[in-house]
């Protein structure tokens, strides 16, 4: 007996050769903690009050391929982890046959048996029961419960950049279409106005070198208006696209005036980023790299399971229940990793790279969106100011055109200085247009930085009581 137990001992220690010694992770998650205090607003289309761009978005976010593949992977991941649990159980069987057999009379069972025919019955029902004491099953699952926070976050991530696409071509769209309309009028104005140079040259009151440019900034609105033109069917085309819909789908959209820019906060907290959902993702891929490592680590360890079945066994279904055809197997089964130490070590370290790239990974994801999030933060002030200087200009264009009216209906001088006066209120007004959509974008940058609409848990109780 005492044999037996130091043959056992051996084998264990030998079993402890296969060590990890000198292997572990190196890299260091850089903490976000996300505030309190704070929430995101997934839905920050809605925010804009525009019943059509609320339509555009819910059929975009129905009809994505890439939407549905990632959900098609939740279910994946959904149904992994199921099994993960159900590896954490033990598993019973019921096991039967029944087969009618000739014995050969030259093999086992000599005769009467050899050489005849007989029905053979057998029922089993066994178990098994993985007695898991370093906790493998329990790391499979800690993984698998990774993938599926990481396949969740990441159809967030999709519906996010989906909508962030969609309500740039909306925006866009609804500029283009309002810088059209002002190069009509540019061009109603400039044809006037070429036509009062031409009668001054005719009259001998100006000249060709007056006359040229103002063909010449004729033919470029001619140009500026095509342009403009082309860029509204791709607008539309594109809206199309993402609604997973036809292009000729995009004519149906209305243009309505471009939507006004939303109030954001001045300030958020940087660590709001913790909320984004490809961070979220990267996060959960962390997860399942951890448990993955640790399931390695599992793997240097002896493997103890339990087996057993008890059932029947005759020749002869009559025979089949009797007590004298009882049959069972009960015992342990251990796996003692010993010879394969290299490889266990290779494979374990290997495990830690990958933690380290998804930590890595992760910590970049994280400075990025803080430099997207306090670039998007300055744009928006920045247009701000340059959009009050403007509309400060375009009033002061407004009066300037006002006197030179005044003066033409009063007889103090022609249309030119008036017409001219026109062109500069429209030009500086296409400039606002230009700030405004800028805005926007500035805007969208910074819900994309964010995960969605920053907004402060107290302001949203508020607003909420208000209404």
């Amino acid at each position: 007996m005492w044999f037996r137990w130091a043959i056992l001992t051996g084998v264990l220690f030998l079993s402890a050769c296969a060590s990890d010694a000198g292997l572990a992770p190196q890299s260091h998650i850089v903490n976000v903690n996300p505030p309190t205090d704070w929430e995101i607003d997934t839905q920050w289309w809605q925010q804009f009050h525009d019943a059509q761009l609320n339509g555009l978005m819910k059929t975009a976010l129905h009809n994505s391929p890439d939407i549905a593949m990632i959900e098609a992977r939740i279910r994946q991941a959904h149904n992994e982890t199921q099994l993960a649990k159900d590896q954490l159980k033990a598993s019973y069987n019921i096991d039967g046959s029944a087969v009618r057999e000739k014995f050969s009379a030259q093999g086992y069972f000599p005769p009467p048996i050899g050489g005849s025919t007989f029905n053979l019955g057998q029922i089993t029902p066994d178990f098994y029961y993985d007695l898991d004491w370093w906790g493998k099953h329990r790391a499979v699952n800690q993984a698998s419960l990774g993938t599926m926070a990481a396949a969740n976050a990441e159809a967030q991530a999709a519906r996010l950049a989906l909508s962030i696409s969609l309500a740039q071509h909306y925006f866009s769209l609804q500029a283009d279409d309002e810088r059209l309309s002002r190069v009509k009028q540019m061009l109603i104005t400039r044809h006037t106005l070429l036509g009062l140079l031409r009668e001054q040259a005719n009259a001998g009151l100006a000249s060709n070198r007056e006359i040229y440019p103002a063909g010449g900034a004729i033919a470029d609105l001619e140009r500026e208006q095509s342009a403009l033109a082309q860029r509204e069917h791709l607008d539309r085309i594109a809206i199309a696209a993402l609604m997973g819909q036809t292009p000729e789908n995009g004519d149906h959209i209305t243009i309505a005036p471009l939507t006004p820019a939303l109030t954001l906060p001045n300030q958020v907290p940087a660590d709001l980023i913790g909320m984004r959902p490809d961070i979220t993702a990267k996060r959960a891929n962390i997860q399942v790299a951890l448990a993955q490592s640790a399931l390695a680590k599992i793997q240097f360890y002896p493997d103890i399971n339990l087996s057993g079945f008890f059932g029947f066994q005759s020749i002869g279904f009559s025979n089949l229940l009797q007590s004298n055809s009882e049959m069972a197997s009960f015992g342990p089964a251990i796996h003692l990793p010993i010879f394969n130490r290299d490889t266990l070590r290779a494979t374990l370290g290997a495990k830690y790279a990958e933690y380290d790239m998804a930590v890595e990974s992760y910590n970049q994801s994280i400075f990025e969106a803080m430099r997207q999030a306090a670039a998007a933060l300055s744009s928006l002030h920045a247009v701000a100011d340059q959009e009050n200087s403007q509309q400060q200009l375009i009033h002061t264009l407004e009066r300037s055109q006002d006197l030179a009216s005044l003066r033409y209906q009063s007889g103090l001088q022609n249309d030119l200085p008036a017409l001219n006066a026109a062109l500069a209120v429209q030009t500086a007004e296409q400039t606002r247009t230009g700030l405004a959509q800028q805005n926007l974008n500035a805007s969208l940058a910074l819900i994309e930085a964010l995960g969605g609409l920053p907004r402060p848990i107290s302001d949203g109780k508020n607003n909420d009581n208000a209404k």
